[in-house]
C-alpha cells in the first residue's frame, strides 16, 4: 500500500486533469490505483478522461468504464419508472447529491460515481410513495427510510437537508418549489436549484469530513457553472462561511484550486479561540478525519441555542438507532478522538 500522500497525489492528478491542469493517468497508473480511485469516487472520471486522451481503453478498463455507463442508464430507468407512478398522483420527487449531479450537465456520462439514489418526498406524500415502491417490488425498511430492489438502493428523505431543514432554512419548502427538471429520460423527476445543490454540497461534504474527494469536485464544478456573486449571497444567507472556508482550504491543499474572489470574501476562517476548525482541517488533509468529527460542522450554520440542541439530539440519538447501541457508538467515538486513533 502506497503512503497516503502518494495516493492523494494520484487523485489530485485526476481532478486537475478534469480542469486541464495536468495530463490524465496512464493505463498502468489506472490499474495500480484502481481501488484508491474507487474509494475517492473518482474511478469513472479517471477512466473517461484517460479514454478521451488515448482514444480508448483496453480490457479490463474498458469493461469497467462500460459498467459505469450501464449503471447510470439503469438508474435513469428506475427514476423514469418512479416518475410514471408519481406523476398522476401529483407527488413531487427530488433526487439530489450524486445521482442528481451525474445527470445535471456538470459531468459527462460515467464521470460522477454514486452508489445509491437519494430521493426527497414531502412528508404528506410519504405513505403514498412507500405504497408505490412496494407495488414496484422494492423491499422497504420504514425505520431506516430505505428501499432496495435488484441491487438499486433508494435512500428516502423528507427534505434534502434532513434534520438541518428547520435549523438553517426559514422556508424549507422553497427547496421543493424551486426544484427543476432533471433529465427528460427520467420523466418528471426533479433536481435541486443549483444554488440549493451548492449549499447542500457544502454541508454534506463537511458533515462527512470530506472522506471522499469527489465531493470537492462537485463544489468546484458547481462554482464554475454559477455566478459566484449569487453563490456568495447564498453562503451568507445560510451562515455557511465556515463551511466554505473548509471546502476552499481543502481544494487549495489537495488540488491547488482557488475560490473565486467573490467567494473568498465570504469565507469565515476560524477565530483564535476556535481550536476545533483548524484541527478538523488538518485531520482531513492528513486523511485521518473520522465522519463523526464532521457531524459537528452543521452547528456552524445553525442559529440559536434551541436549534443547536435540537440538531445535536437528532444527530447524536437518531430515531432509527436504539439508545443502547448509539451510546456504545458514541463511547467508541469519544475514546477514539481522545486517543487520536480515530479512522474513517
Amino acid at each position: 500500500m502506497r503512503p497516503s500522500s502518494d495516493l492523494d497525489s494520484v487523485a489530485t492528478q485526476v481532478v486537475r486533469n478534469l480542469f486541464d491542469l495536468q495530463p490524465p493517468l496512464s493505463e498502468q497508473e489506472l490499474k495500480a490505483y484502481r481501488h484508491h480511485l474507487i474509494r475517492e469516487g473518482l474511478w469513472g472520471l479517471a477512466l473517461q478522461r484517460s479514454s478521451d486522451h488515448s482514444g480508448g481503453l483496453t480490457e479490463p478498463l474498458k469493461s469497467d468504464y462500460l459498467a459505469c455507463v450501464v449503471w447510470e442508464m439503469r438508474c435513469l430507468t428506475v427514476l423514469n419508472e418512479i416518475s410514471m407512478r408519481t406523476r398522476a398522483l401529483g407527488i413531487p420527487v427530488i433526487t439530489f447529491k450524486g445521482c442528481s449531479l451525474a445527470f445535471s450537465g456538470l459531468y459527462r456520462p460515467a464521470q460522477r460515481a454514486f452508489g445509491d439514489i437519494d430521493l426527497a418526498i414531502p412528508l404528506v406524500h410519504r405513505d403514498q410513495f412507500l405504497t408505490i415502491l412496494i407495488e414496484l417490488g422494492y423491499t422497504v425498511t420504514l425505520s431506516q427510510g430505505e428501499a432496495l430492489r435488484d441491487g438499486v438502493f433508494l435512500d428516502l428523505h423528507h427534505h434534502p437537508l434532513h434534520q438541518l431543514a428547520n435549523a438553517v432554512e426559514e422556508d424549507p419548502q422553497a427547496w421543493f418549489r424551486e426544484a427543476q427538471p432533471l433529465d427528460h429520460r427520467c420523466g418528471n423527476i426533479l433536481r435541486l436549484h443549483p444554488r440549493h445543490e451548492f449549499i447542500l454540497s457544502l454541508f454534506h461534504g463537511a458533515k462527512h469530513a470530506y472522506s471522499r474527494m469527489n465531493w470537492l469536485v462537485d463544489l468546484a464544478l458547481l462554482i464554475r457553472a454559477q455566478d459566484p456573486a449569487l453563490l456568495a449571497r447564498e453562503v451568507g444567507r445560510y451562515r455557511a462561511g465556515r463551511h466554505l472556508w473548509l471546502a476552499g482550504a481543502c481544494m487549495k491543499g489537495w488540488f491547488d484550486l482557488d475560490l473565486p474572489a467573490q467567494l473568498q470574501k465570504v469565507c469565515q476562517p476560524p477565530r483564535a479561540w476556535d481550536p476545533f476548525s483548524p484541527f478538523l482541517l488538518r485531520r482531513i488533509l492528513a486523511r485521518t478525519a473520522p465522519d463523526y468529527l464532521g457531524m459537528l460542522t452543521p452547528l456552524w450554520a445553525t442559529g440559536g441555542l434551541k436549534r443547536r440542541l435540537r440538531y445535536l439530539h437528532s444527530s447524536l440519538f437518531p430515531d432509527n438507532i436504539k439508545l443502547r447501541t448509539r451510546l456504545r457508538q458514541l463511547f467508541k467515538m469519544v475514546v477514539g478522538l481522545g486517543s487520536g486513533q480515530a479512522h474513517y
